[in-house]
């Protein structure tokens, strides 16, 4: 089993990574939730004038995007979506912030703060792999670390949206941060 220290380390890494996954996901479906009704007012506004324009086919395929919008909204929850991940930063964010006040060696008090994120954990939502990458590769730069993981573009693209078929993150060496330029 590994020793107090890291397993400290480990919560600290895995909830910093989990901060940065929920943070993005939360806001990737707010900005969804907040183009539906942008998209239906703008939609709608324009099948209005194309009816009084006459134009009968264009108002029904605007009247057909509205509709469609609205539906995505309403089948997949994307307000309610954000909201989950919201609470998961939280509680996350929670667990983060029980670390520094751990007394060294407290073994009941880090067992505690294990169950507490194995009960995180349980209640999450499955994760895209390419996305929690990304996370970890932020988390690692942070940290200075100087390996990360390969992301190509169209992954990287696509990292919100679903993870492609197949794709498998191969580990790279990072070249360190440039450094300012020295007054000398």
């Amino acid at each position: 089993m590994p020793g107090w220290n890291e397993r400290v380390h480990v919560l600290d890494y895995d909830s910093a990574v989990a901060l940065r996954y929920h943070g993005r996901r939360k806001e990737f479906f707010s900005a969804l939730s907040r183009a539906d009704p942008a998209l239906s007012i703008v939609l709608g506004s324009a099948a209005f004038a194309t009816v009084l324009l006459g134009h009968k086919w264009l108002a029904a395929a605007s009247g057909l995007a509205v509709a469609f919008v609205s539906a995505v909204d309403l089948a997949f929850g994307l307000g309610d979506r954000a909201r989950r991940h919201e609470d998961l930063f939280r509680r996350w964010g929670a667990l983060r912030a029980d670390l520094p006040v751990l007394d060294e060696n407290d073994e009941c008090a880090l067992r505690l703060l294990e169950v507490k994120r194995a009960q995180i954990d349980a209640e999450s939502p499955w994760q895209l792999e390419a996305l929690s990458v990304l996370c970890e590769n932020e988390e690692r730069l942070v940290r200075r670390d100087a390996t990360s993981f390969h992301v190509g573009w169209m992954q990287r693209a696509l990292a919100n949206w679903f993870t492609l078929p197949g794709w498998q993150p191969t580990e790279e060496r990072v070249p360190p941060p440039a450094q300012g330029m020295s007054n000398a």
